[in-house]
């Protein structure tokens, strides 16, 4: 979660935060409010329409790929060419991200998030930089299809 209010505080962008409770809500605007401009609302609250990012950074969809943190009432509000961003990656689409498609919105999954976060954490153990796409193609189970270590290598598999 912080890392999703640094990129939003270099963007320069305002963040909301909704949660099931405003207290609660309240509570994690005030510690992540050191990374940038940062407001806690009930959903009803939040100007849906100038929001061009929803970030689901819960845990909502994880175990239950029908759970979501928003119903489709709240995005029918976003503006045409909004991208909701799930962090969950395990089910790859959750039903947040199959409704916001339906409304033709972008959806994606927090798997490339993942990726680059094993490519960083490869490269502070060995020393060496890998392509991320090696590690995508690791946790989507295309390694050796010609896109991941062995391309990467230059090597044909």
């Amino acid at each position: 979660r912080a890392a999703a209010f640094v990129a939003l505080r270099d963007l320069r962008a305002r963040a909301w935060i909704v949660n099931r409770t405003l207290d609660r809500a309240r509570a994690l605007a005030a510690a992540f409010r050191p990374y940038g401009e940062v407001q806690a609302a009930a959903p009803r609250d939040v100007p849906w329409a100038d929001a061009p990012l929803v970030i689901n950074a819960s845990s909502a969809g994880l175990n239950d790929p029908e759970q979501t943190p928003l119903d489709a009432a709240f995005l029918a509000r976003l503006p045409a060419g909004a991208l909701v961003y799930d962090m969950v990656y395990r089910p790859a689409e959750t039903r947040l991200m199959r409704e916001a498609r339906a409304r033709g919105l972008g959806a994606e999954n927090g798997l490339g998030m993942l990726a680059h976060q094993a490519r960083l954490a490869f490269t502070a153990w060995t020393g060496e930089d890998v392509p991320v796409r090696v590690f995508l193609d690791a946790l989507t189970g295309t390694a050796g299809a010609g896109t991941g270590a062995a391309a990467a290598a230059g090597r044909t598999p």
